[in-house]
C-alpha cells in the first residue's frame, strides 16, 4: 500500500471514531510495515513536518549535478514571472496617448 493509501485509510479510521492508536495497529497487524505505518500517521498529524526533505535528500544536494538542477530550476521559475505592474501600466498609458492621437488625427 503506497503512503497515501495508508494516509487514507488512517483518516478513514480516525472518520469513523478510531483512535489513532487503534487505526495504526491495525493496519500493523494487517501486515504493513511499522515505519510506514508510523510515517503515514505523523504525515497526517503534522503535514508540514512530512513534506521537509530527509536528511540523505539534503546530502543528495551538495553534489553538482543536484546544485545543477536547483539553478536550472531557479531559471525556470524566473522564466515564468509575470509582467511587471509598472511596465503594464507604462503600456496602457502609451496605448491610451497612440489612440488619443490617432482620434485628434482623425477629427481634422
Amino acid at each position: 500500500m503506497a503512503k497515501q493509501d495508508l494516509i487514507a485509510a488512517l483518516r478513514n479510521a480516525l472518520e469513523r471514531n478510531e483512535s489513532l492508536q487503534q487505526a495504526k495497529l491495525s493496519l500493523i497487524s494487517a501486515g504493513y510495515s511499522q515505519n510506514d505505518v508510523e510515517d503515514a500517521a505523523r504525515t497526517l498529524q503534522f503535514p508540514q513536518v512530512s513534506a521537509m526533505p530527509k536528511l540523505n535528500e539534503i546530502k543528495e544536494l551538495k553534489t553538482p549535478e543536484a546544485k545543477e538542477k536547483i539553478e536550472a530550476k531557479k531559471l525556470e521559475v524566473k522564466a515564468k514571472k509575470p509582467l511587471p505592474l509598472w511596465f503594464i501600466v507604462l503600456l496602457i498609458l502609451f496605448l491610451g496617448l497612440v489612440g488619443y492621437i490617432i482620434f485628434i488625427l482623425m477629427r481634422r
